[in-house]
């Protein structure tokens, strides 16, 4: 008996660079949340679109298409706070990042920088609408 493949967010949401700004990727079923328009599973393209960049706070969004349709665009506010100075070039950084909202159209996602150390370097908090 085979036992059944475990669902592998990682795998199933990968992307794959295309062009600037552009990623290929796979729509899985597995993975659905409430989109604008349903997409297809299989093909896809997100486009990242970032409309005003600071020093501290980027303002962007990413448009999810599939065969020229777009049926999910995302809008969110970046913001990244340093806790210490950046590494120097060529160092290594750990970055986690997690989710623990996700729902009516809304997430959230946080990360956290970290240096060869161990060093909490810098976190940020990612808050998107989803429509």
């Amino acid at each position: 008996m085979i036992a059944p493949r475990m669902a592998s967010f990682q795998d199933d949401t990968a992307v794959t660079p295309a062009e600037e700004g552009r990623f290929g990727c796979t729509i899985d079923p597995s993975w659905w949340v409430h989109y604008h328009r349903a997409p297809k599973p299989g093909p896809a393209e997100a486009e990242a679109l970032p409309e005003r960049e600071g020093r501290n706070v980027t303002f962007a969004h990413v448009r999810l298409s599939q065969e020229g349709r777009t049926f999910a665009v995302a809008q969110a506010v970046l913001a990244m706070h340093l806790r210490r100075p950046l590494p120097r070039p060529g160092d290594w950084v750990l970055g986690r990042y997690f989710t623990r909202t996700v729902g009516d159209g809304l997430l959230e996602e946080d990360a956290e920088l970290f240096d060869t150390d161990g060093q909490l370097l810098a976190q940020s908090r990612q808050l998107a609408l989803a429509r």
